[in-house]
């Protein structure tokens, strides 16, 4: 590899001497098997060399030596959801310069098709890192690693990322419920993967065992689809009494709130709005928004650690759990009738 001079190739001995070590730490180091075995310091070190030399691994070499070509797969849904862009800066900043990533993204609105992840095995990745994923949409057991991502109830066998979602939404209903809410209005995913299944019954147990009720409406999940179906549904919704609204995404409750805009029905005088994500833009609306914090760039970081175990030997399939939080904010107050 040529360095920033250009005159002669750079080598792990160069490095090596720069950094004040070893080549073999050196070698642990650009090949990502440094865990355990080179302190964090030195690690930073070796890698400040050798960007500052213009070192960089052949991995055609690697990949032969190897057998592995350092390169994940992370297939998701959604390509203008931002809520997968915080899950990438999430696994980006736990790989590092180990691995390098191959985003594939479907359509808005589409699940993770099987097709998708054996594109990403043919093409030549060492894994695959899945958000979200119908269950059947796997088939057979794929040819390398595979972390299931927001897949609450997933298969037992995989190794699995995922929100403690129960948790949340029991306490958004009890938030609302407190403030004096009892109808309840939810905007949901028409695609049953588990992860929204699990956000909508969790919050409907909640809120029918304290006698309320939620009438629920699905829409695709972009901004427009959403703001064109709340403006078909809110004058059934007023109708019936509903005096809260909760979306399944942040996406979703922008697009209802650009509706009540619309409808001129304030927000939370009018009616109350919450949701599930709390994207780093929820907090700047106007009102803020009230939500079920769900930490993706949490999930991006314990999803790229689970798979750099499995790369690593260590294939017992387990549930890693995240916890998730309600942040109240501007969006929810108490209904007027109440």
């Amino acid at each position: 590899m040529r360095g920033q001079s250009g005159t002669r190739r750079v080598t792990a001995a160069d490095v090596a001497r720069a950094a004040g070590v070893s080549a073999a730490t050196v070698s642990l180091v650009v090949n990502g098997k440094d865990t355990g075995r080179v302190l964090p310091e030195t690690r930073r070190r070796v890698l400040d060399s050798a960007r500052e030399l213009g070192y960089e691994v052949d991995r055609r070499a690697r990949s032969l030596a190897t057998g592995r070509s350092g390169i994940v797969g992370f297939v998701y849904s959604g390509l203008l959801n931002p809520f997968f862009a915080e899950v990438q800066l999430g696994l980006l900043e736990r790989f590092g310069e180990r691995i390098q990533m191959l985003s594939v993204g479907t359509e808005v609105g589409h699940t993770t098709a099987r097709s998708n992840i054996s594109a990403m095995f043919a093409f030549g990745v060492d894994g695959v890192i899945v958000d979200p994923i119908a269950h059947e949409s796997l088939g057979a057991r794929p040819t390398g690693p595979v972390v299931l991502l927001d897949s609450p109830g997933g298969p037992a066998d995989r190794v699995r990322v995922s929100f403690d979602l129960r948790t949340g939404a029991e306490a958004l209903a009890d938030h609302l419920l407190g403030l004096g809410h009892r109808s309840l209005g939810y905007l949901d995913s028409p695609f049953g993967t588990a992860t929204y299944q699990l956000r909508r019954q969790a919050l409907e147990q909640r809120v029918r065992s304290a006698g309320g009720t939620v009438s629920t409406a699905t829409s695709h999940l972009t901004v427009e689809a959403v703001r064109e179906r709340t403006l078909r549904q809110w004058p059934s919704w007023h109708a019936q009494g509903v005096t809260a609204i909760v979306c399944a995404s942040d996406v979703m409750a922008y697009g209802a709130l650009e509706a009540l805009r619309t409808l001129q029905v304030p927000v939370p005088e009018g009616v109350s709005l919450a949701s599930f994500d709390d994207l780093p833009t929820s907090h700047l609306l106007a009102p803020s928004l009230t939500c079920v914090r769900l930490p993706a760039l949490d999930l991006g970081r314990h999803a790229a650690t689970a798979f750099l175990d499995l790369l690593a030997g260590d294939t017992t399939p387990h549930e890693i759990v995240l916890p998730t939080e309600l942040i109240v904010r501007e969006s929810t107050g108490r209904p007027l009738t109440s």
